[in-house]
């Protein structure tokens, strides 16, 4: 994967122009048809994806702050607690400029599975909290988590990596869509 240099990143970041080559050309859609880059990147654009990462996801038409409140609520029942908060258009506003469609980083972590991933490995600490992702789209609030059965994909953490991502399927089943 190719990566932006300094100052190509920091054009792409404050939405001035600039042509990716490679994978990145085509990263915005609107109504089905590829866009530029360059052109609008606005929350009225969907980003095609570019990263093959194999999450537990939904859409709800609740607001951001509805979609949170149930989030919050469902990952609570499932025995998650929510350890850190990273509101990323608020820091990317404050720390560069940069305006960006509301998204939110929750942390997730259920003591159980936590130590049981510790008891196994205690590298297994790089993949805590579980993050919940919260997010405008054009469709409404966009839900995702990632799929713990992808990252702990050792046989030792099998049984762990199922339960787990049962867990976080339940929560997430459990936001109303509409």
């Amino acid at each position: 994967m190719r990566h932006l240099e300094g100052s190509q990143a920091q054009r792409w970041l404050r939405g001035e122009k600039y042509t990716p080559q490679g994978i990145y050309s085509n990263w915005w859609t609107e109504n089905g048809r590829a866009k530029e880059s360059h052109v609008n990147r606005d929350q009225h654009c969907e980003k095609v994806p570019v990263l093959e990462v194999a999450s537990i996801e939904t859409t709800t038409s609740l607001s951001m702050e509805e979609a949170e409140t149930a989030v919050r609520a469902a990952l609570a029942e499932q025995g998650f607690g929510v350890l850190t908060e990273i509101d990323v258009a608020a820091t990317l506003r404050a720390k560069l400029g940069v305006e960006r469609p509301p998204m939110k980083i929750l942390g997730a972590c259920s003591p159980s599975f936590a130590n049981r991933a510790l008891e196994f490995d205690q590298d297994a600490s790089l993949l805590l909290p579980c993050n919940v992702v919260l997010s405008e789209t054009v469709r409404g609030t966009r839900i995702a988590a990632v799929d713990p059965r992808t990252l702990m994909s050792g046989p030792e953490f099998a049984a762990l990596a199922n339960e787990a991502a049962d867990c976080l399927i339940a929560a997430i089943a459990a936001v109303p869509v509409a």
